[in-house]
């Protein structure tokens, strides 16, 4: 972020968007979501885990490498494309967030940067107070997960 002096006043002016993965762990036809800690932006909602790519990093890799900070598991990512991607601007920062599909191949989920973890229901999911940027790619989910429950 670069501030930038207009009229004597300073403006924030967002200069670049931060590239942010997040895992859709489905298991038992629930799926994962974390619950943002009290000492982090937006504080108490809701929001699939994951984080911030960093330089040099794919998609992949920071996912892993984020499950295993913050959750303290090992995962594995589905191959293929993001199931959705999405962009907010929250006052903090300009978000892009893409969402892949990925299972839990060692561990059980712990809060470690999180209040609280939860599997929830794809109705549970309309109605958790989640994060403007996780809620496309939660309908992007729900419409996926609905289609393959179908047998389509």
């Amino acid at each position: 972020m670069v501030s930038i002096a207009r009229g004597g006043l300073q403006c924030a002016r967002m200069e670049d968007r931060i590239t942010v993965v997040c895992a859709l762990v489905v298991k038992d036809r629930r799926v994962l979501v974390a619950q943002r800690g009290p000492r982090s932006a937006l504080a108490g909602s809701w929001e699939f885990p994951g984080g911030k790519v960093e330089p040099g990093e794919d998609w992949e890799s920071a996912l892993i490498r984020e499950m295993e900070e913050e959750l303290s598991v090992r995962i594995e990512v589905t191959p293929g494309p993001p199931v959705a991607s999405s962009t907010w601007d929250y006052d903090h920062a300009r978000v892009r967030l893409i969402g892949l599909r990925a299972r839990i191949v060692c561990g059980t989920p712990r809060a470690l940067d999180h209040a609280a973890l939860r599997w929830v229901t794809s109705a549970e999911l309309k109605v958790i107070p989640l994060l403007p940027a996780d809620q496309p790619i939660a309908a992007a989910l729900t419409h996926a997960f609905l289609q393959e429950t179908s047998g389509r």
